[in-house]
């Protein structure tokens, strides 16, 4: 009994530590991504008058930019927050990221299954905080 234990215990580290690398590499993602939106919205906002050039759909793109930012924000403040409280931040950045996906799949008309690897941390997040939560409680 105590090698399963010990077998689980393995395979949650591994899944904790591919948890932590592929939300590195989404914080190193969002950062080139939110260096990009605000070079895009200064340009924008620099290269047309407001008082003439008035493209509600700039506007549309411009508003539907800032939300996907802060989605992309609050879901780094999840991974972030895993490395304290397992449970909270994946569910905050599962949250942030289902929400970040149907604002994507929007704003393309399409579901492409690549937005699916925002949901890749936090579900494995989730998966280690459940599985460690069971371990410590046994019912």
């Amino acid at each position: 009994m105590k090698e399963i234990s010990s077998n689980s215990s393995s395979v949650i580290t591994i899944i904790r530590w591919v948890a932590r690398i592929t939300g590195a590499f989404l914080i190193v993602y969002f950062l080139s991504f939110f260096i990009g939106a605000l070079g895009e919205i200064e340009y924008q906002m620099h290269h047309q008058n407001p008082l003439t050039d008035v493209d509600t759909s700039l506007v549309a793109k411009i508003f539907f930019l800032i939300i996907e930012t802060m989605l992309f924000i609050v879901l780094m403040f999840g991974l972030i927050i895993t490395f304290w409280n397992e449970g909270t931040g994946a569910m905050v950045g599962l949250g942030s990221g289902i929400l970040l996906i149907l604002l994507i799949s929007y704003i393309a008309s399409r579901m492409d299954i690549a937005d699916l690897v925002f949901l890749l941390p936090p579900l494995l997040f989730l998966y280690c905080w459940w599985q460690t939560k069971n371990e410590k409680n046994p019912t």
